[in-house]
């Protein structure tokens, strides 16, 4: 028989319209079971090597936005978006004989040292306290839609910049698909002729090739797209044989300077005549 009705039991006092505590909003207490996932160091360094730095920069704002360190995410996305920026940019800066390795390696390095060092300590304690390690198949989604994202990012920006602009000079092609460029005082008419002329000489083939065929103060200069090993000036009889054949088979023995030029028609090395070393 109860003689006393039972004390009320205690009650939360709610404010209405504020949101549910979540586990990971600021500063974890301890004790606490995180509910919520996170990349670990090696996921964020294998989704820089499969989609690059993009990734590692969402996956590592993710982490640090789900451990309530928002001044931490905003500086790894500001300095994300400047790597990525800085990495496209060197892509196309570096010579054509770079291994690409060049830009990969350095990328893999950094992402795990920033990953082990600015988290690794509080991805250790997350799952020592049970906390859950973010699926790799949900990695392999964030990496990709990171990586599209970037790429269309760098793109946008390119094309408002005017970096894809074509300012190559004309150009015309001859019967068999070269490209030959005039320019400074040279015709098209000019430039059909030397690129019949170097198919005489068998400096054309039938493999694609492109040329610059120009006149500065009057002056016949050739510009010839090679290789990395003719820039670096393994082959230069083989220019000079070319140069002294134009000149005397189609050129009245006139002086002809070469350049040798990498495939953005920028020129690496020149060959004043007479070009023989």
């Amino acid at each position: 028989m109860i003689d006393e009705p039972p004390a009320a039991l205690p009650s939360a006092t709610v404010t209405a319209g504020a949101p549910a505590p979540r586990p990971h909003d600021g500063p974890a207490p301890a004790g606490y079971l995180p509910l919520f996932d996170l990349a670990s160091p090696h996921q964020i360094t294998m989704a820089t090597f499969c989609a690059g730095p993009g990734a590692a920069t969402w996956l590592l704002a993710r982490n640090f936005a789900r451990l309530g360190r928002t001044t931490a995410m905003v500086a790894t996305i500001v300095g994300g978006l400047a790597a990525v920026g800085l990495i496209f940019y060197a892509a196309f800066a570096l010579p054509e004989s770079a291994p690409r390795m060049t830009l990969i390696l350095p990328q893999l390095g950094l992402t795990w040292l920033v990953a082990q060092g600015a988290q690794g300590a509080a991805y250790s304690d997350h799952r020592a306290r049970g906390g859950p390690q973010t699926g790799n198949g949900r990695v392999a989604l964030i990496a990709v839609g990171a990586g599209v994202g970037s790429l269309a990012a760098i793109v946008a920006v390119a094309l408002a910049a005017g970096v894809f602009d074509d300012d190559r000079p004309p150009m015309v092609r001859d019967d068999a698909g070269h490209e030959l460029f005039y320019t400074d005082g040279a015709t098209a008419a000019e430039a059909h002729r030397v690129g019949a002329a170097l198919t005489e000489v068998g400096f054309l083939t039938h493999r694609p090739a492109s040329i610059t065929v120009q006149r500065p103060a009057g002056r016949l200069t050739i510009g010839m797209v090679v290789t990395q090993r003719a820039r670096d000036g393994e082959v230069d009889d083989a220019f000079a044989e070319i140069a002294a054949r134009l000149s005397h088979d189609h050129y009245d023995d006139a002086p002809i300077d070469l350049w040798l030029l990498d495939n953005q028609l920028r020129i690496k090395r020149r060959l004043p005549w007479p070009t023989a070393p």
